[in-house]
């Protein structure tokens, strides 16, 4: 009898502490089996791919917030360019010279319609000059694109001291294929920082792009300049150059303005220009709502059209009606389903370039996250299947 009872206790212990506790011993309780079944039916209903009438999702590659090319820290990626001539995607790096030289990546994609493979090749540092004994070139990089004669050219955000005194300079440069700085553009008055007026700290040139033959280069402003706030918060200055022949030079010949999403009482900001053909291009808008802790973010197709030409004016007038560039919904990913990213999330889209063609002949674009160096978040790069022509 005593054997009995105590075969009777073991048993009882030994169910009680398993995870799967048979519901005739507890009645009343939820079993954990039928909770695992609702888990297990809830993953079957993700979707196992993403596409609309414009894109269709092909893969993605990341690299952890430790990931070194060649001794340098790759991470804070801005922008995209792929250089079809080379067949590498360069991705540029915002580190002002923090962590350490400005610089920027060379990658070579390797697509086909279903898989994405990002092959690491090389860094440069940005150095001052060509002069053997030149320092390393401390900017802020938004924005990468690749002429055809192989210099590059890069767009940057202002930045200022504790005394409101600019140390970083809003600008467009231009650089060797080694990166070496070569020359600057010149930018118009009204977008040179102050303390009321130019691009405001850290919201700078952020969107470059360049036309194929090389003649025609485009920035935009991330937001509004500082005196446009009061009565045209909506607005970013887009900025157009084009190369002057026989100077050997680019001049500023108009600038337009890019209106940007409203959300609640603020708007997003631009964060990337793509050169499509023409006068088109692709651009990206993002607003983070920390209420929400979310991330919104979009991509247009945006073109000149009959769009209003403000070269002439340092601040926008109060009642005057501007017409802004024409913009074309491409895709809005706030419902881009997080499973079929390696951290659930698209995380800070900021880079954006055509990528090379698949073997239907369908082009790519191809996308990249900022993570802004946080030691817990990778950096992910994103290919996508362009289905349709952009027009």
């Amino acid at each position: 009898m005593t054997i009995v009872l105590l075969f009777i206790t073991v048993f009882i212990l030994t169910i009680s502490c398993n995870n799967e506790i048979p519901n005739k011993f507890f009645p009343e309780s939820t079993p954990i089996s039928k909770s695992k079944t609702s888990e297990q039916e809830k993953i079957k209903t993700l979707p196992k791919e993403w596409h609309n009438q414009y894109l269709r999702y092909i893969g993605e590659n990341t690299f952890g917030p430790d990931q070194k090319i060649m001794g340098s820290l790759m991470g804070g990626i801005s922008s995209l360019h792929f250089d079809a001539h080379m067949g590498q995607l360069l991705a540029i790096s915002d580190d002002p010279g923090r962590i350490g030289p400005s610089r920027f990546f060379t990658f070579f994609p390797r697509l086909t319609q279903n898989t994405y493979k990002l092959i690491p090749a090389q860094v440069f540092l940005f150095k001052e000059s060509n002069q053997k004994d030149a320092k390393y070139l401390k900017v802020d990089a938004e924005g990468i694109v690749v002429h055809p004669n192989g210099n590059i050219l890069i767009s940057t955000e202002a930045h200022f001291d504790l005394e409101g005194n600019e140390n970083l300079k809003a600008q467009v440069l231009i650089m060797s294929k080694d990166a070496q700085l070569l020359e600057q553009l010149s930018l118009p008055k009204e977008l040179i920082s102050g303390k009321k007026i130019g691009t405001k700290e850290n919201r700078g040139l952020e969107g470059l792009a360049i036309s194929s033959d090389g003649t025609m280069i485009y920035s935009v402003v991330e937001e509004e300049l500082k005196q446009d706030r009061k009565f045209n918060p909506q607005y970013s200055r887009f900025l157009v150059y084009k190369q002057n022949m026989k100077k050997n030079k680019y001049e500023l010949i108009h600038e337009f303005l890019y209106e940007r999403d409203s959300y609640k009482d603020d708007n997003f900001g631009v964060s990337e220009l793509c050169w499509i053909d023409k006068d088109l291009m692709l651009s990206i808008e993002r607003k983070y709502d920390q209420s929400l802790d979310k991330l919104f973010t979009k991509i247009y197709l945006i073109s000149v059209g009959n769009a209003t030409d403000v070269k002439n004016e340092a601040s926008l007038k109060k009642d005057a009606k501007y017409i802004p560039l024409k913009k074309k919904l491409i895709v809005d990913f706030s419902d881009f389903p997080g499973n079929l990213l390696s951290q659930g999330m698209l995380g800070n889209l900021e880079g954006m370039s055509i990528g090379p063609s698949l073997d239907n002949h369908h082009s790519t674009l191809l996308l990249v996250n900022d993570n802004d160096f946080d030691p817990f978040q990778n950096t992910g790069f994103l290919a996508f299947e362009i289905l349709k022509e952009l027009k």
